[in-house]
Protein backbone atom coordinates (compact mmCIF):
# COMPACT_ATOMS: atom_id res chain seq x y z
CA UNK A 1 0.00 0.00 0.00
CA UNK A 2 1.69 3.23 -0.62
CA UNK A 3 0.63 6.42 1.05
CA UNK A 4 0.93 9.86 -0.71
CA UNK A 5 3.98 10.52 0.64
CA UNK A 6 6.01 7.59 -0.14
CA UNK A 7 6.06 8.69 -4.02
CA UNK A 8 7.06 12.23 -5.55
CA UNK A 9 4.36 14.83 -5.72
CA UNK A 10 3.32 15.34 -9.90
CA UNK A 11 4.07 18.41 -11.02
CA UNK A 12 1.77 20.19 -13.20
CA UNK A 13 3.22 23.43 -15.75
CA UNK A 14 0.77 26.14 -15.15
CA UNK A 15 -0.34 28.14 -17.94
CA UNK A 16 0.70 31.75 -18.44
CA UNK A 17 -1.80 33.34 -18.33
CA UNK A 18 -2.60 31.68 -15.00
CA UNK A 19 0.28 31.99 -13.48
CA UNK A 20 0.81 35.55 -11.89
CA UNK A 21 1.38 35.88 -7.65
CA UNK A 22 2.69 37.86 -5.78
CA UNK A 23 5.02 37.00 -2.58
CA UNK A 24 6.07 38.64 0.28
CA UNK A 25 9.36 38.67 1.28
CA UNK A 26 9.59 40.40 4.85
CA UNK A 27 7.74 43.75 4.12
CA UNK A 28 8.47 43.64 0.34
CA UNK A 29 6.12 42.55 -2.63
CA UNK A 30 7.60 40.89 -5.92
CA UNK A 31 5.69 40.06 -8.59
CA UNK A 32 5.97 36.32 -9.32
CA UNK A 33 5.46 33.86 -11.88
CA UNK A 34 3.96 30.29 -10.65
CA UNK A 35 5.78 27.58 -13.63
CA UNK A 36 4.41 24.29 -11.88
CA UNK A 37 1.93 23.23 -9.21
CA UNK A 38 1.74 20.10 -7.16
CA UNK A 39 -0.31 18.44 -4.16
CA UNK A 40 2.81 19.67 -2.02
CA UNK A 41 3.78 23.43 -3.08
CA UNK A 42 4.65 25.44 -6.31
CA UNK A 43 7.57 26.31 -8.23
CA UNK A 44 8.07 30.03 -8.61
CA UNK A 45 10.22 32.45 -10.61
CA UNK A 46 11.03 35.33 -8.70
CA UNK A 47 13.33 38.58 -10.01
CA UNK A 48 16.59 38.56 -8.95
CA UNK A 49 16.07 41.84 -6.63
CA UNK A 50 13.72 39.27 -4.13
CA UNK A 51 17.06 37.31 -4.07
CA UNK A 52 18.35 38.56 -0.82
CA UNK A 53 15.57 38.04 1.62
CA UNK A 54 14.45 34.47 0.41
CA UNK A 55 16.84 31.73 1.75
CA UNK A 56 16.12 28.01 2.56
CA UNK A 57 13.99 27.39 5.45
CA UNK A 58 12.02 30.95 5.15
CA UNK A 59 8.55 31.64 5.61
CA UNK A 60 6.95 33.37 2.76
CA UNK A 61 3.75 34.15 2.03
CA UNK A 62 2.14 33.61 -1.72
CA UNK A 63 -0.90 34.94 -2.98
CA UNK A 64 -2.08 33.01 -5.77
CA UNK A 65 -5.33 32.79 -7.99
CA UNK A 66 -7.22 34.01 -4.84
CA UNK A 67 -5.51 31.73 -2.32
CA UNK A 68 -3.18 33.23 0.52
CA UNK A 69 -0.69 30.21 1.58
CA UNK A 70 2.26 30.38 4.05
CA UNK A 71 5.00 28.20 2.34
CA UNK A 72 8.15 27.40 3.36
CA UNK A 73 10.94 27.65 0.47
CA UNK A 74 12.56 23.94 -0.21
CA UNK A 75 15.23 25.17 -2.76
CA UNK A 76 16.68 28.44 -4.80
CA UNK A 77 18.35 28.65 -7.75
CA UNK A 78 19.69 31.06 -10.79
CA UNK A 79 17.89 30.81 -14.27
CA UNK A 80 20.21 31.73 -17.13
CA UNK A 81 17.83 34.70 -17.62
CA UNK A 82 19.16 35.85 -14.57
CA UNK A 83 15.75 34.83 -12.64
CA UNK A 84 15.40 33.16 -9.53
CA UNK A 85 13.63 29.67 -9.65
CA UNK A 86 12.13 28.83 -6.39
CA UNK A 87 10.79 25.66 -4.84
CA UNK A 88 8.13 26.21 -2.02
CA UNK A 89 6.12 23.64 0.30
CA UNK A 90 2.69 24.41 1.32
CA UNK A 91 2.68 25.15 5.06
CA UNK A 92 -0.52 26.52 5.91
CA UNK A 93 -3.68 28.01 4.04
CA UNK A 94 -4.51 31.58 4.70
CA UNK A 95 -7.05 32.21 2.55
CA UNK A 96 -10.00 34.02 4.63
CA UNK A 97 -13.71 32.38 3.52
CA UNK A 98 -15.74 35.65 3.16
CA UNK A 99 -19.81 35.03 3.28
CA UNK A 100 -21.71 37.78 1.65
CA UNK A 101 -25.25 37.91 2.83
CA UNK A 102 -27.99 38.90 0.86
CA UNK A 103 -30.84 41.70 2.52
CA UNK A 104 -33.72 40.75 4.20
CA UNK A 105 -33.20 36.87 6.02
CA UNK A 106 -29.60 36.48 4.40
CA UNK A 107 -27.96 38.93 6.11
CA UNK A 108 -29.79 37.90 9.57
CA UNK A 109 -28.50 34.55 8.98
CA UNK A 110 -24.88 35.70 8.75
CA UNK A 111 -24.45 35.38 5.12
CA UNK A 112 -26.49 32.54 4.00
CA UNK A 113 -27.79 32.77 0.60
CA UNK A 114 -31.39 31.55 0.37
CA UNK A 115 -31.00 31.27 -3.28
CA UNK A 116 -28.72 28.43 -2.71
CA UNK A 117 -31.05 26.65 0.36
CA UNK A 118 -30.60 23.15 0.30
CA UNK A 119 -33.31 21.07 -1.42
CA UNK A 120 -33.92 19.26 1.99
CA UNK A 121 -35.04 22.58 3.64
CA UNK A 122 -37.15 23.56 0.78
CA UNK A 123 -38.99 20.02 0.80
CA UNK A 124 -39.62 20.50 4.65
CA UNK A 125 -40.64 23.97 3.98
CA UNK A 126 -43.62 22.91 1.49
CA UNK A 127 -44.75 19.88 3.71
CA UNK A 128 -44.59 22.45 6.63
CA UNK A 129 -47.25 24.85 4.88
CA UNK A 130 -49.36 21.95 3.37
CA UNK A 131 -49.37 20.46 6.75
CA UNK A 132 -51.01 24.32 8.08
CA UNK A 133 -52.84 24.40 5.00
CA UNK A 134 -54.43 21.04 5.61
CA UNK A 135 -54.85 21.68 9.34
CA UNK A 136 -56.16 24.69 9.23
CA UNK A 137 -60.07 25.53 10.37
CA UNK A 138 -61.27 26.59 7.07
CA UNK A 139 -59.82 24.10 4.47
CA UNK A 140 -59.27 21.73 6.59
CA UNK A 141 -62.80 21.91 7.65
CA UNK A 142 -63.59 21.56 3.82
CA UNK A 143 -61.47 18.48 3.31
CA UNK A 144 -62.75 16.86 6.33
CA UNK A 145 -58.52 16.47 7.46
CA UNK A 146 -58.63 19.31 9.98
CA UNK A 147 -60.28 17.19 12.77
CA UNK A 148 -58.00 14.32 11.60
CA UNK A 149 -54.90 15.74 11.19
CA UNK A 150 -55.13 17.85 14.42
CA UNK A 151 -55.64 15.11 16.51
CA UNK A 152 -52.39 13.25 14.96
CA UNK A 153 -50.85 16.34 15.27
CA UNK A 154 -51.52 16.71 19.30
CA UNK A 155 -50.93 12.84 19.70
CA UNK A 156 -47.32 13.75 18.61
CA UNK A 157 -46.27 16.21 20.45
CA UNK A 158 -47.29 14.20 23.11
CA UNK A 159 -45.55 11.56 22.81
CA UNK A 160 -41.94 13.71 22.19
CA UNK A 161 -43.07 15.57 25.19
CA UNK A 162 -42.97 12.45 26.82
CA UNK A 163 -39.91 10.82 26.01
CA UNK A 164 -37.94 14.02 26.89
CA UNK A 165 -39.32 14.62 30.06
CA UNK A 166 -39.35 11.18 30.88
CA UNK A 167 -43.23 10.78 31.83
Amino acid sequence: MYHHDDKPAFRCAVANECSRAFIRVGWSRFQATVTEVSRDGFTLRLPSKASRGVSQGNKLRLYYSQEVWLVSVESKSLDSDGKIALKVRREEDLTRVVFQGDSGFGSLLNGVSLRSADPGLSLGVILGVTLVVLISPGLGDELGTSSYLSELFQSSLTTVWEAVTGQ
